[in-house]
């Protein structure tokens, strides 16, 4: 097992010589195998154990029985306490869904803070084709079915090619002492009950099921790999992504209706938007203006194209003063504010205004509704900065991103846009003041 152990190890990418790991550590027989294969390797490690506060009093016994052994190997031993704060009782999958959130956020920021390279898992072969099934019955696409992942991010799972079998067999043979929690032996976990219920069944119907559970799920996880890589492919043509903006070409739906809408459907999925949304936005293919709404994302129905940006922070109250020099403004770029000297140029992405009328510091802010200037080819009449931004066909998300700069409470210019006409420069100005993007 140990060289098989070591197998895994390389294979991961993972050198002795160089990477520290936080072994996630509960007590168990599965975690303190894991401990062992690890020192035997020779790897610096440390351990992370979180109490969760269960089991009547099991729990604390738990945390005592892995400092004590971290002791007594001089071993660095890291602790917290998780509190379910909620009227769900602990057997419930929230509680379960929770508590693991809880786990990984905290020992990804002990793994920072102490300089480890990965945090290790006790993850083993039963668990992977239990999380299999489980998944399987509450229904899910390809992508779900591929099993749990070797390496995720900073998690790495190196025992996922052993059995529990092999587990408690290298635990017996090494004397490796654990705790056991006795909540494995119950079913109020759906977890356990597949494992002491429905895995059996499978069993007795074929004696090698677990080896073959197994080829099935590494066969699924190839043939998702390969469906992503032709999903790419697709969508190639469509698709075009400028920083965290990405726009898809309206004209995959009117070629290719049927297939595009599976293919939108998978690769909006990614996004967060789930499979009725999908059909609407089809369907809304033609309501230019119209926005969707994913957990992480926001779809905005535009005029050729479907365009997708992350949500989050709009900057909406971003407001800030400026003088002359280089400002850098997210999701728009440098702003700069320089005196110019010379013969004006048109037309090259810069807003000339007249400096003699403005009275610095400037403000820099997002416009608000309500929000009006004098654009310069209507010669001193108001217009709706709205309204101009619609004239000029600019689309809904890169309305979100337009800049005012205001003088003494005037809007003197729409950033990247135009001046507003009482700014402009005529034969009397004395100081010219450019601003530009760039």
């Amino acid at each position: 097992m140990l060289k098989i152990f070591k197998e895994n190890i390389r294979k991961l990418g993972i050198d002795s010589k160089k990477d520290t790991i936080l072994l996630a550590v509960s007590g168990g027989v599965d975690s303190m195998v894991m401990v062992e294969l690890f020192i035997k390797s020779e790897f610096l490690i440390g351990i992370a154990h979180v109490d969760h506060n269960t089991r009547e009093g099991d729990s604390k016994r738990d945390k005592a029985f892995v400092e004590k052994y971290c002791k007594s190997r001089d071993i660095p031993f890291y602790s917290t306490s998780f509190n379910f704060n909620t009227k769900n009782t602990e057997q419930s999958n929230n509680f379960q869904e929770a508590a693991r959130d809880f786990r990984y956020n905290w020992m990804k920021e002990i793994m920072s803070e102490y300089d480890y390279n990965f945090v290790a898992t006790g993850h083993h072969l039963d668990d992977n084709i239990e999380t299999f099934l489980y998944r399987i019955s509450r229904g899910v696409g390809l992508e779900s079915l591929g099993g749990i992942s070797d390496k995720t991010d900073f998690i790495i799972r190196p025992l996922l090619s052993f059995s529990k079998e092999e587990v408690l067999l290298f635990a017996k043979q090494n004397s490796v002492k654990y705790v056991e929690d006795c909540t494995n032996q119950k079913d109020d976990y759906d977890r356990n009950f597949i494992r002491h219920n429905i895995v059996p069944q499978y069993e007795k119907m074929h004696s090698n099921f677990k080896n073959r559970i197994s080829t099935t799920i590494e066969n699924l996880k190839e043939t998702n790999i390969l469906f992503e890589f032709l999903l790419e492919s697709y969508f190639e043509k469509y698709l075009s992504v400028d920083s965290e903006i990405i726009r898809i070409d309206k004209k995959i739906v009117s070629e290719n209706e049927r297939e595009a809408s599976l293919a939108l459907y998978f690769f909006l999925k990614k996004k967060g938007f789930n499979k009725s949304q999908v059909n609407d936005i089809i369907s809304s293919i033609d309501n230019i203006g119209r926005v969707f709404y994913s957990s992480l994302n926001k779809l905005l129905v535009d005029r050729k194209e479907l365009i997708i940006k992350p949500k989050g922070f709009d900057g909406n109250d971003i407001e800030f003063d400026v003088d002359l020099g280089e400002y850098n403004i997210d999701n728009v770029g440098v702003l700069k504010i320089e005196k110019y000297k010379g013969k004006v140029k048109f037309g090259e992405n810069t807003l000339y205004l007249n400096g003699d009328k403005l009275s610095f510091p400037l403000k820099v802010r997002k416009w608000k509704a309500g929000d009006t200037f004098q654009p310069y080819g209507l010669k001193g009449k108001s217009k709706k900065i709205k309204t101009y931004l619609t004239d000029k066909k600019i689309n809904r998300f890169e309305k979100e991103e337009i800049f005012v700069l205001v003088s003494a409470g005037e809007i003197c210019a729409v950033i990247e846009q135009e001046i507003s006409y009482g700014f402009r420069i005529d034969k009397s100005t004395e100081n010219i003041v450019a601003v530009r993007v760039g």
